[in-house]
């Protein structure tokens, strides 16, 4: 019996279904962010935003705001006319006249804190999203109001009194007479080590951006006698300040650190 062969066409169309590639998969995209912008001027706080915004005020507390649900959150309340009142668990209330929501539906979440320490104004602002429990948040919005922002010098505060951690990349250069330039890059708040030979210990240089625009970071410089470990206890030898481009000497190291860049994290 004569068997019959399929048209040319479809044997062509058929081998390239079989060879061609599947198309890859959609990677799901995570949600934008939802952000909050708030200005406070009566707390020192000219304008701010990030994901979480703290206001401080010296006889309420800290009020932490977010345009998502956090551990502790309470809420949701709506903002209105870009002004809301927070009730409070002691029966007070805390009005913000100047809030925005990055969101249509302007949903407002928020706890407040006492201060752990003696009371300030200011604000600060963070972009971590995620939290394991209401002790976690709590834990973090204390190390940033007490271990930072507290810590900046005093002229550097009242200049730049919204403060804001959002994991910008920052790159510096150390500079030590008969020595090879170091480069060193790492995001805001996080140690970058180094030691050069014959040092008896490592040098720590923690970043913190005072201004995005002008890239001024205001430097802690601290000694510890191991290299790596974060657990180490360190001595501060206090804060250095300059913008990118120029040169402050690191005091007793006899060094000079260059602030090459600060870069604002990938959307």
């Amino acid at each position: 019996m004569r068997r019959l062969s399929p048209p040319l066409s479809l044997t062509l169309l058929a081998a390239t279904l079989a060879i061609a590639p599947l198309a890859p998969a959609e990677v799901p995209q995570r949600p934008e962010p939802v952000r909050v912008r708030v200005a406070a001027p009566d707390l020192d706080c000219p304008a701010i935003e990030g994901v979480f915004v703290a206001l401080l005020d010296p006889q309420r507390g800290v009020l932490l705001l977010a345009g998502r649900a956090f551990p502790g959150g309470r809420g949701p309340t709506m903002a209105k006319d870009g002004a809301l009142a927070f009730r409070l668990p002691d029966g007070g209330a805390w009005n913000v006249e100047d809030l925005r929501v990055t969101a249509p539906a302007q949903r407002v979440w928020y706890a407040r804190y006492p201060f752990r320490e003696a009371p300030t104004t200011g604000c600060v602002a963070f972009d971590r999203e995620r939290f394991s429990s209401e002790g976690d948040v709590v834990s973090y919005v204390y190390w940033l109001v007490d271990t930072v922002y507290r810590k900046l010098p005093e002229p550097e505060r009242r200049r730049f009194p919204a403060f804001t951690i959002a994991d910008r990349q920052v790159r510096v250069r150390v500079e030590r007479a008969g020595f090879a330039p170091l480069p060193l890059a790492g995001q805001e708040a996080a140690a970058m080590a180094f030691r050069f030979p014959g040092d008896a210990r490592t040098t720590l240089l923690v970043p913190y951006v005072l201004d995005q625009g002008s890239g001024r970071l205001a430097i802690e410089v601290a000694r510890a006698a191991e290299l790596t470990p974060p657990a180490v206890p360190r001595e501060s030898l206090g804060f250095v300040v300059a913008a990118v481009g120029e040169a402050v000497p690191l005091g007793e190291l006899n060094a000079t650190v260059v602030i090459e860049s600060v870069t604002p994290p990938a959307p």
